[in-house]
């Protein structure tokens, strides 16, 4: 039996992590790894196995994993990069004792539900068409409902709303104006906590952007291997557990195959002929070698 066959499920790790944070104090992934280590009597050899696609060690990926879904659950608070607490649910799940934590006891619970995107949240709020998608009031508003910890946004236009912005016009309030894939190429892999994906909708709208700053548009610009390339370095630099949030007149976001559950979209029409901006939100469940 290969080392990796006898590496436990993350599954079989929800129980006896979420115990060690039963003396309600903050732990980081890194103190729980070697006492997992030690439940599991694990071999340093099997503790430093590296994941097929390189990388990160294969035992810290799956107790990364147990953290989301713990944290998705409910059971534990993130408290910044890397640590956790227990949360008055986690407590309780403990002084119920069940003989093991599982996906399906996990479900129990809305907000895993949720977070797996066995439970998409839907919406539909009418308002008045803007050029600048982040000044249109349903969608202000649910940016700010939705957006957690550090932000990026590599179409960032002429908004300031997330932490790191890039956009091709020089004459936009961005920390960088290059090209958004290789912007993005620039960025950690698993880094951010939320990113936002608005791009120009159609090669028309993306015609007149690159008209306004005297660029031309090639055909490569206007395929949709561009746009996959674009989707595929915003799901690397996201984070397990992270979010994207996508803007645009489909729902198709960075979607399952990049890792992704949707959890909520909002259709806001405009009335007359015009397209309904489609929001989603997604949230990174797997990392996926891309």
């Amino acid at each position: 039996m290969s080392q990796l066959q006898q590496l436990p499920k993350f599954t079989e790790m929800f129980k006896p992590f979420l115990e060690e944070y039963a003396d309600e104090k903050e732990h980081t992934i890194f103190e729980i790894e070697e006492h997992l280590a030690k439940y599991f009597n694990l071999t340093e050899e099997q503790r430093h196995t590296i994941k097929s696609s390189g990388g990160e060690r294969l035992f810290l990926n799956k107790i990364r994993w147990v953290k989301t879904h713990l944290t998705m659950a409910q059971l534990l608070e993130k408290t910044k990069s890397n640590c956790c607490i227990i949360t008055i649910r986690g407590k309780e799940v403990l002084q119920i004792n069940p003989e093991k934590i599982t996906e399906k006891f996990l479900s129990r619970y809305d907000e895993y539900r949720e977070s797996r995107g066995w439970c998409i949240r839907y919406e539909r709020r009418w308002a008045m068409p803007n050029k600048w998608t982040f000044q249109i009031q349903p969608i202000a508003e649910f940016l700010d409902q939705e957006i957690e910890g550090f932000t990026v946004d590599a179409f960032s236009g002429q908004s300031e709303l997330a932490d790191l912005r890039n956009d091709l016009n020089p004459a936009s309030p961005s920390q960088h104006h290059m090209d958004a894939i290789e912007f993005l190429k620039t960025l950690k892999s698993n880094s951010i906590d939320t990113v936002l994906f608005d791009p120009p909708y159609s090669p028309r709208q993306l015609s007149e952007s690159y008209k306004n700053i005297g660029k031309k548009v090639s055909k490569e610009d206007t395929t949709n291997a561009m746009w996959s390339k674009a989707k595929d370095e915003y799901a690397r630099v996201v984070k397990l557990g992270g979010k994207a949030i996508c803007f645009g007149w489909n729902s198709n976001g960075l979607g399952k195959n990049r890792g992704f559950n949707l959890e909520r979209i909002m259709l806001v029409p405009h009335g007359s002929s015009h397209n309904d901006t489609i929001v989603t939100v997604e949230r990174k469940i797997k990392e996926l070698s891309l």
